[in-house]
């Protein structure tokens, strides 16, 4: 087995194929977890280029918790997907933080501990609400039936507090989105399984050989989820979260006939970046 492994080392690894150069511009938006002003920002920038009538802008997900504007993320976006904008289609994919949102709406006194604690409570303090007085009814909390449970009261109360149509708007947002040999997802794939046969957990939450191992099908998937000091471009992966809820950057990728271009917001600054055209390793 040994020598096997050691033989197949020698073997060249042939160059991973080039990404794919649509003949429509799509741009892949990283993690905003509540960035409206660099969404904002991102959003004036992309509307901009010559090109936005023709554009696919696609959301990579984790668009709510831990930053200050979630509902006005929500909202934009509801609004953007639902009615014709600057761009020829706006597609929001789930990210973890929707489903622990969702799983939260679901099942409250379950899932709700874990939901605030990664940055829920950024998301409720968005629609006017506290989580408060969970922590003020905590040490009561084994004699509170589950009717009364403040955490079920404070699912209540953001319910109400959602525009009509949005929490069925987040229970449709899709895992991936495919066209020819690109993919888009949250937080990437099992490599050595094909798009459609590939699980919510891996979607959603990644897979521990998938920033590692390469695939062996020539695909290549952008995706948020693992932040990144810089945008990576590697053998079939494109990593655009830079982390905006606390870097104050958020990062997009472009991919259209003329090869790849980043581009980028700040808080308080603008900047872009391009990527040579050419073999990737």
């Amino acid at each position: 087995m040994a020598i096997s492994r050691f033989l197949k080392q020698l073997i060249p690894v042939p160059p991973y194929p080039d990404p794919p150069r649509p003949d429509s511009p799509i741009c892949v938006v990283g993690d905003l977890h509540g960035c409206d002003v660099l969404l904002e920002r991102m959003l004036a920038k992309l509307a901009a280029l010559p090109d936005a009538a023709n554009m696919r802008v696609i959301f990579a997900g984790d668009m709510v918790d831990r930053g200050p504007g979630s509902a006005a993320v929500l909202g934009r976006l509801q609004e953007m997907t639902e009615t014709t904008g600057p761009f020829f289609e706006t597609i929001c994919l789930m990210g973890n933080h929707e489903r622990m949102m969702l799983d939260f709406i679901d099942d409250p006194v379950r899932n709700g501990a874990r939901w605030l604690s990664n940055g829920g409570d950024k998301t409720l303090e968005s629609f006017g609400l506290s989580s408060d007085r969970f922590v003020r009814n905590n040490d009561s909390e084994g004699e509170t039936s589950v009717d009364n449970h403040p955490l079920v009261a404070l699912r209540d109360a953001l319910l109400n507090a959602m525009p009509k149509g949005m929490h069925d708007w987040l229970l449709e947002r899709p895992l991936m989105w495919t066209e020819d040999r690109l993919a888009v997802t949250h937080a990437g794939a099992k490599p050595n399984a094909r798009m459609d046969q590939q699980s919510e957990k891996h979607l959603l939450w990644g897979h521990r050989e998938f920033r590692h191992r390469r695939r062996d099908d020539g695909l290549w998937i952008v995706h948020g989820h693992f932040i990144v000091s810089e945008p990576v471009v590697a053998a079939g992966r494109i990593a655009v979260d830079t982390g905006a809820y606390h870097t104050g950057r958020l990062t997009a990728v472009q991919l259209n006939a003329d090869g790849l271009r980043f581009h980028e917001t700040r808080t308080g600054l603008q900047d872009d970046r391009r990527i040579a055209n050419g073999s990737v390793s």
